[in-house]
């Protein structure tokens, strides 16, 4: 919805949308079978803030700190996966600094 509204006011160009998260590859053997591992984090963008801040749910249904990690894992020509979802509680709560 952002990255819209950006390039129809013409700021596309001048305006990078990044994404929050992690990316980590490693490479390893075990017992001779070559293999590679990737984890891959994404961190929602609405309800952010600090951890301690933002909490509960928020009123469009968007809990905070919401992040989808997967692990990839990739060996002898197959790829396996596995995606974990995570977020704080999803109650309308706050907890005033």
């Amino acid at each position: 919805a952002a990255s819209a509204a950006l390039a129809a006011a013409g700021a596309d160009r001048w305006v990078l949308p990044v994404v929050q998260g992690f990316v980590d590859h490693h490479e390893g053997i075990i017992n001779g079978v070559a293999f590679d591992v990737l984890t891959l984090s994404r961190r929602s963008v609405r309800k952010a803030g600090t951890r301690f801040h933002t909490r509960g749910l928020g009123k469009g249904g968007a809990v905070a700190h919401f992040v989808e990690s997967e692990q990839v894992l990739i060996c002898k020509g197959r790829l396996y996966s596995h995606v974990q979802v995570r977020g704080s509680i999803p109650l309308a709560w706050a907890q005033p600094p």
